[in-house]
């Protein structure tokens, strides 16, 4: 995730949505041509480049994806804006896994099962190689995205934060699957849901957490059942106070009462 705090007297957001809508393609589009920031892209240095579609991944920078990747605006209670971008490698990091994962599967002894492959000697190495790649990839994808937004209108920055989901800490060798570092003072920011936002966090260093912090709020339900129990009609009934705007008409992704269980942090007291 990427969080870039900014200072606007007024916001206008029916603009805002038209902005994003008009210049951020989402779902499975991509850019008919790789956007600026993709010259900073390192996809020549992958191991694995001949089974990622270079071309493609470029094209997809700047792009927001599906799933429960989003984009918003927050307000702070102090009057803080916060722009939100919830958006990963797009599918770069599917291709490097699937590549790795089959290289382990024929590398490991005959019984050992497809799911529990594992990489060891020169494989692994390039792996973890590749893998810094990728994640600076999704970092890059994020950053692309905020600057058109940024830029499309005027916005001046304050200040930013970036929360790596599901990717593995190369400096310490944690694998953070499901949960984001938290280091002593290290700012980190955790989403809830549509109503509630974000939380703007301070991790502690709990080294018995090995120094991380749930990288969400958690889920209620599948989403399959979110959208068999709650419609868009719904989440409008409940708060007429927030502007939505789904790729899908009828699709419930975070909302509030059905996938984002908010009430574990609201009883965790402090976020620090």
């Amino acid at each position: 995730m990427l969080a870039v705090r900014f200072r606007a007297k007024r916001l206008e957001l029916q603009k805002l949505d038209k902005l994003i809508w008009d210049s951020i393609p989402s779902g499975k589009s991509a850019r008919n041509a790789p956007h600026h920031f993709a010259e900073r892209a390192s996809l020549d240095s992958l191991h694995c480049l001949h089974h990622v579609q270079k071309d493609k991944a470029l094209c997809a920078v700047g792009t927001l994806g599906g799933g429960n990747h989003f984009i918003e605006v927050d307000k702070t209670q102090n009057g803080d804006f916060w722009l939100i971008i919830h958006s990963g490698s797009r599918r770069l990091g599917v291709k490097v896994a699937s590549f790795y994962q089959n290289e382990a599967f024929h590398q490991c002894p005959e019984e050992t099962p497809f799911e529990l492959a594992y990489a060891t000697g020169s494989l692994m190495d390039d792996y973890l190689h590749d893998m810094r790649i990728t994640q600076a990839f999704a970092e890059l994808n994020r950053r692309a995205i905020a600057n058109d937004i940024i830029k499309g209108i005027k916005l001046d920055v304050e200040e930013t934060i970036s929360t790596i989901h599901n990717y593995i800490d190369l400096d310490s060798m944690i694998l953070r699957k499901g949960a984001v570092s938290a280091k002593e003072g290290e700012k980190l920011i955790i989403p809830m849901n549509m109503r509630d936002g974000c939380l703007l966090c301070i991790g502690k260093g709990n080294q018995d957490w090995n120094e991380s912090a749930p990288h969400g709020a958690g889920r209620l339900m599948s989403r399959a059942a979110a959208r068999s129990s709650f419609t868009l009609s719904t989440v409008q009934e409940r708060d007429e106070r927030h502007l939505y705007h789904f790729c899908q008409p009828e699709y419930v992704g975070r909302k509030p009462d059905g996938l984002q269980a908010d009430g574990i942090y609201s009883q965790a007291g402090h976020c620090r």
